[in-house]
């Protein structure tokens, strides 16, 4: 099965039921992660993760309906991190951004952090997106639910929300 539309719109409600129930304790990305290849390999979807080593580009892939689900995760999870959900997340506009995007900061070129948005609207007192967003942290915690106004989030990635590239899932 293919990422349609409607398999999209079923992440973000599905993400945003994991992440708020969430009762282990993770890091940020590997919140991410799991949420991702946990829908997907409930719904047999594909899943390509692009991750950079040993000078080059090289995939994380598992097939739609892979059996090996498990596995791909348990590798995901130990070896990317969260500049490789930059890396496979694209900058979206923000009054588009939704359950299950990412708010992401870089903070050097080996270290960053993912925080899910659970929800977004814009408040029209402050002039700016009223934020609520889960995410783990290092060392590992149970998913921490946050909330803040867009602009005073510091260190944005590219001052913008991101979203999977769900595109380069079916490749």
């Amino acid at each position: 099965m293919p990422w349609t539309k409607a398999a999209i719109d079923g992440y973000a409600s599905f993400s945003q039921t994991y992440v708020t129930s969430f009762t282990e304790e993770i890091d940020c990305a590997d919140l991410a992660l799991s949420a991702l290849v946990d829908y997907a390999v409930a719904n047999r979807l594909p899943v390509r993760l692009r991750y950079f080593a040993k000078g080059k580009w090289d995939w994380y892939a598992l097939p739609p309906g892979g059996r090996k689900g498990a596995a791909f995760k348990r590798n995901a999870l130990k070896m990317l991190g969260a500049l490789n959900v930059i890396d496979n997340t694209r900058k979206i506009a923000i009054d588009s951004a939704r359950a299950g995007d990412f708010i992401m900061t870089r903070w050097s070129t080996t270290l960053g952090h993912t925080r899910i948005i659970d929800r977004i609207a814009f408040d029209q007192a402050a002039g700016d997106y009223r934020v609520v967003w889960y995410q783990g942290n290092l060392p590992p915690v149970v998913p921490q639910r946050r909330t803040g106004l867009f602009a005073g989030i510091a260190n944005v990635y590219e001052n913008a929300p991101r979203r999977w590239r769900f595109s380069q899932f079916d490749a």
